[in-house]
């Protein structure tokens, strides 16, 4: 078997086991761990200071005992017994750098023991000292301070030292005391939020549960919204806005292909009836006309087929990936050359600004094809194109001479198969999708198409918008005088 293959190989993306659980564990997980590293090291952090604060306590004590003890070593005044003067300042001892003892705490006159730690002159020097034996017991830490100042006979060192006892104890005290608490700390943390984290996804949960309940057929459904403000209503709009979009989706899918399979339908049955009229009569028949009308039936059939391919094929995403920049002006004075030469009863005029757009070559001209197509079924005598940049939009106007579009029908002539009155004709050549199509190119590579209002009352405005290209050189359009006219 070949190595990193076979049933035992996990994907390199598979989620973790913690990522595959639910969210409820993740985030008491999550919180729990936080909270008992923040409390571990809290109440370290809290015992040392406690310590250090009494330490330092300490110290300042025998400090201040060494002082008081100063003038006398130096001047030779010691007695052989120091009194006690507090419960705080523990246990002195005055030693000779021969480790005779010239004067100490009752009971500590024998032995030199606070000794162990060296003696600095200037100021004390301090250290934590165990297994002193003091009084015969050597169990308890001690906490000694030495000076070494000059005298009469010579440098002699003096210790002062106090038991740790009570700092130990308390330190103790509160280690026992976060070991029980930080546990039951984390138990009722563990167990807020767990419920609360429960009964913050409740409402998720009764989404996904209606959302399991919606019938494809049927997307008129909606969720339920709770008026709270937070991001779980955010989310049930969000879903009932999708579904809004899939419900009229799947509406217009649905007059999509009513229509198409009802325009579809239309040539397909002429050119069966003409067939079957003429195998019938086939002594009246001219099998030319017959022949004729059939493939004029049977090209309308492919232009229809190659308009609705083209509708469902446009991938604005695809669209994106593939655009480029065009020089539209050029673009369009090509077209109208071509159009010129076919058509000697219309007069094209052209207002062209050179502007660049970023998109598809291929699906710009088709569109402006079918613009033009739909301006040449409606124009009477003349045409007009003019095209400039608004802002950051380059704009291409469209005008014919022929009948105004009502403004109530100007949003719907882009819908598939729509067809005013005066064109539903199908020897006015057109299949209801040129515009429809005209709108998705646009659309695709983030522009729009509409018809707006004749600027004298008369005739028909289209108006394509297209985001121009960055870096491009553009120009003012030219003064109406300029205007080339052809045709």
């Amino acid at each position: 078997m070949a190595v990193g293959t076979g049933w035992f190989h996990m994907p390199a993306d598979r989620p973790s086991w913690f990522r595959r659980r639910s969210i409820r564990l993740r985030v008491t997980v999550a919180a729990s761990a936080a909270l008992l590293v923040a409390l571990i090291i809290g109440a370290f952090a809290l015992i040392a200071l406690q310590r250090r604060s009494m330490v330092n306590e300490i110290d300042r004590s025998l400090r201040d005992r060494i002082v008081g003890l100063i003038d006398s070593a130096r001047l030779g005044q010691l007695t052989a017994a120091i009194p006690v003067t507090g419960r705080e300042t523990g246990i002195v001892q005055i030693i000779t750098i021969d480790r005779q003892v010239l004067a100490s705490t009752p009971g500590l006159s024998d032995v030199a023991i606070l000794d162990r730690v060296e003696a600095s002159s200037g100021s004390p020097a301090y250290a934590s000292v165990k297994n002193l034996n003091v009084f015969g017991s050597a169990k308890d830490e001690w906490r000694v301070a030495a000076l070494q100042v000059d005298s009469r006979i010579g440098p002699v060192g003096i210790y002062a030292a106090t038991t740790l006892g009570g700092v130990n104890h308390l330190s103790n005290r509160l280690t026992v005391l976060f070991a029980t608490g930080i546990p039951l700390l984390e138990a009722l943390l563990i167990l807020a939020v767990w419920f609360s984290v429960g009964r913050a996804l409740r409402p998720v949960e009764s989404l996904s549960t209606q959302v399991d309940h919606v019938d494809p057929e049927h997307l008129e459904f909606r969720l339920t919204e709770q008026p709270t403000g937070d991001e779980i209503e955010h989310l049930a709009s969000t879903m009932n806005s999708l579904l809004e979009r899939l419900h009229r989706s799947r509406e217009r899918e649905r007059r999509f292909a009513a229509d198409a399979s009802h325009e579809l339908r239309s040539p397909l049955a002429a050119a069966r009836l003409g067939l079957e009229v003429a195998v019938a009569h086939p002594d009246k028949t001219s099998w030319p006309d017959v022949a004729a009308d059939t493939l004029a039936e049977l090209e309308r059939l492919e232009v229809l087929a190659r308009d609705l391919l083209d509708l469902t094929r446009l991938d604005p995403v695809r669209t994106v990936a593939a655009s480029r920049p065009v020089e539209l002006s050029s673009l369009i004075r090509n077209e109208i050359e071509l159009r010129v030469q076919r058509r000697s009863d219309l007069t094209f005029t052209q207002h062209l600004t050179a502007t660049s757009v970023r998109g598809v070559p291929d699906l710009l001209l088709r569109a402006l094809r079918n613009a033009l197509d739909n301006a040449e079924r409606h124009a009477q005598s003349a045409i007009t194109l003019s095209l400039f940049v608004l802002g950051d939009d380059a704009v291409l106007e469209i005008v014919n001479d022929g009948t105004t579009i009502a403004p109530e029908d100007r949003d719907r002539v882009f819908q598939p198969f729509v067809r005013l009155d005066e064109s539903r004709s199908a020897d006015s050549g057109g299949t209801g999708l040129g515009l429809a199509i005209v709108a998705d190119i646009l659309s695709a590579h983030g522009g729009r198409a509409a018809f707006v209002d004749p600027p004298n009352g008369t005739g028909t405005v289209l108006r394509l918008t297209l985001p121009i290209a960055l870096g491009s050189n553009n120009w003012l359009p030219p003064h109406p005088n300029e205007a080339q006219h052809l045709g």
